[in-house]
Formats: C-alpha cells, sequence, structure tokens
C-alpha cells in the first residue's frame, strides 16, 4: 500500500521527507517539492485532519437543506465525532457548496408587519 506522493501545487512526484508535526491524533509526516518547494502534509483535510468523506457528507447535508448544527449532531451520530457548526460554516464555504434553490425561495411565506413588531 506505498502510495505516490505527488505535490498539492504542481503535481510533482519529486517529493522529499522533511520531518514530522504533532496533533491530538498522533505524528504525521511532512513532505516537500523539490521543483515548487511547498511543504505539505499527506494527512486529512484542510487543516484539522478530517477526512475527505466527513467533509461530503457535510456537503450532501448541507445541499439537503440541514442547518450547521444539524449537520454537526448527525455527525456525531455517523462518525462519533464532534464538530462546531461554525467549522462546518467554514467548510461549506472553502468547498464553494450551493444550496439549492428550493431551500432559498421564501415568496410563499408572507410575513405581516404587525407579526414582525409584536
Amino acid at each position: 500500500m506505498n502510495e505516490k506522493l505527488c505535490c498539492p501545487r504542481c503535481s510533482s512526484d519529486q517529493i522529499v521527507k522533511v520531518g514530522k508535526h504533532y496533533n491530538l491524533k498522533g505524528a504525521v509526516q511532512c513532505h516537500r517539492c523539490r521543483v515548487c518547494g511547498t511543504s505539505f502534509s499527506n494527512h486529512g483535510y484542510f487543516r484539522g485532519g478530517h477526512t475527505l468523506a466527513l467533509l461530503q457528507y457535510a456537503s450532501v447535508l448541507y445541499q439537503n437543506g440541514c442547518s450547521y448544527e444539524k449537520i454537526a449532531h448527525k455527525i456525531y451520530e455517523e462518525f462519533h465525532q464532534k464538530v462546531s457548526d461554525s467549522t462546518i460554516c467554514r467548510w461549506i464555504n472553502k468547498l464553494g457548496v450551493k444550496v439549492p434553490e428550493k431551500f432559498l425561495l421564501l415568496d410563499n411565506v408572507v410575513v405581516k408587519e404587525a407579526e414582525v413588531r409584536g
């Protein structure tokens, strides 16, 4: 299971190991590209170390109209990981996920001025 790494910036396969950094999940191998000099690690997605499957799950729930809080609750039920709703909001913004129009249409909702004040 020896995967060939490539640089996330220039896609070169001329990669060298440059040490490790440590987080709550343990040691993470760091790499540097010999061509462009980019340093990176092959651990997780974004900085939090969350898996791509977790992010895809969150984006699908968001596209189905779930709120950030509800997504966080479902992630805890499914993956047993606590994730804040603000973290999910950042994921959605970074991934560029768009909400379907059916969840944005509010033309059928009529709010009277008295209901807003009262």
